[in-house]
């Protein structure tokens, strides 16, 4: 169902502006990230749009017949609480997914046709003779221009980016009114992508020679931005950085939160079979590395403190997307 309010907060104002506004009109997204600080703040702020489901301390069991509310207090919701797998992306919630960034209509994610080749729906963009079966999507490419006014527009931009820049457009004003972000008859209630792009492009402008290179989540130059104008990592990524490699992600982000600042441990905590430290959410075992397998098919975080708990994104992006 979408939410009443932002029908209306659209239908008040259609417009497109880039005329000065108050800065954080409806207070500060996510709501508590003060008090709380990022990450209880962002995952309090995601649930809330993607309510997960009561379960079983002791087993992590769906609890079938749970009612409204979990023992917690929170909504028993229709989301896995333990996301640990891109595997049933964009399927029943009842697998265990979360919507992909084409459900979500993330406008620059660029997905690739169903035309019978390998990989479709991705971002990466695979030729007919591209043999899926031996080789990983991450080798094909994904859709690059070296300016915005083409029929590709920006290319494929990244969500987070989108998350980064929309949240510090909203908290340093500038942009118009919010209600001006949208038009229900025509998007409902995802923002119009010629209100992003501009909030993109203050943010991180292309190099003079046309071309991007967006800073990772998991730093303050791409993560999202606070009401002081300060930004810094979007905590739900948990990447796979630690030791070694992420002192050498350091070298070029000093602010990359690896490891051991977001699960507060250290390279020992690794099960033996998994490849530390290769640099995405995903934690691969030393065999799927070594055969070049794509890292989308590898878990999300699933040992630690942070076990299941990582979010897409877009799917952060998406719930300030209806908030707003």
């Amino acid at each position: 169902a979408v939410p009443s309010t932002c029908l209306v907060r659209a239908a008040e104002d259609n417009t497109t502006s880039t005329e000065s506004s108050d800065k954080a009109p409806y207070g500060e997204v996510p709501l508590g990230l003060t008090a709380d600080g990022s990450t209880p703040a962002w995952t309090a702020f995601v649930e809330s749009a993607f309510p997960t489901w009561c379960y079983n301390k002791d087993d992590e069991s769906r609890i079938e017949d749970a009612g409204e509310t979990c023992e917690d207090g929170t909504p028993n919701g229709r989301w896995d609480p333990f996301y640990l797998t891109k595997w049933h992306g964009g399927e029943d919630p009842a697998l265990g997914g979360y919507p992909t960034d084409v459900d979500t209509r993330y406008p620059f994610y660029y997905a690739s046709g169903f035309f019978g080749q390998a990989c479709a729906g991705g971002n990466t963009h695979c030729s007919f003779d591209f043999d899926g079966s031996k080789h990983g999507c991450h080798l094909c490419g994904k859709i690059v221009t070296d300016h915005d006014d083409g029929p590709n527009g920006p290319g494929h931009v990244p969500p987070h980016i989108g998350l980064a820049a929309l949240t510090r457009a909203y908290h340093d004003g500038g942009f118009g009114e919010p209600a001006s972000w949208f038009d229900y008859d025509q998007n409902e209630c995802r923002i119009l992508g010629t209100a992003l792009l501009p909030m993109i492009r203050k943010y991180f402008p292309r190099n003079d020679d046309g071309s991007n290179a967006y800073p990772p989540p998991f730093t303050n130059e791409g993560g999202p931005g606070n009401p002081e104008g300060v930004s810094y990592p979007y905590p739900l990524e948990y990447v796979n950085l630690v030791g070694d490699s992420c002192a050498k992600e350091q070298e070029k982000f000093p602010s990359a939160e690896c490891y051991e600042a977001h699960s507060d441990g250290a390279e020992a905590d690794y099960p033996d079979y998994l490849k530390a430290g290769h640099g995405s959410p995903h934690y691969c075992s030393v065999g799927a590395m070594e055969a070049g397998v794509n890292k989308d098919w590898c878990p999300y975080v699933f040992f630690g403190p942070n076990r299941g708990k990582y979010r897409h994104p877009h799917v952060a992006f998406a719930a300030v997307e209806v908030w707003l």
